[in-house]
């Protein structure tokens, strides 16, 4: 995956599984501390984990009524759209 491709991947939370749509934002390389590669513009709280042994991205999620989320979820969950 690239920077802009837009992605899917399924959430599962409280017993109700979630499909959430997002754009890749960020390529984190392996062992690389995502808090290193972020830029400036977005807030890192939400995002949990150290490094990940391959490849990762960054996906920003449009939450309807409110600002844009950011999210980790592992590779092999993503799929391109």
């Amino acid at each position: 995956m690239k920077l802009g491709d837009r992605v899917w991947w399924l959430s599962h939370a409280r017993g109700h599984w979630t499909r959430k749509i997002g754009v890749v934002v960020l390529v984190v390389p392996p062992g690389q501390p995502v808090i290193n590669v972020l830029s400036r513009r977005y807030d890192v709280t939400s995002i949990r984990g150290t490094t990940r042994v391959t490849e990762s991205y960054l996906v920003e999620v449009l939450v309807e009524g409110r600002r844009s989320k950011l999210y980790w979820p592992l590779s092999h969950w993503l799929h391109k759209e």
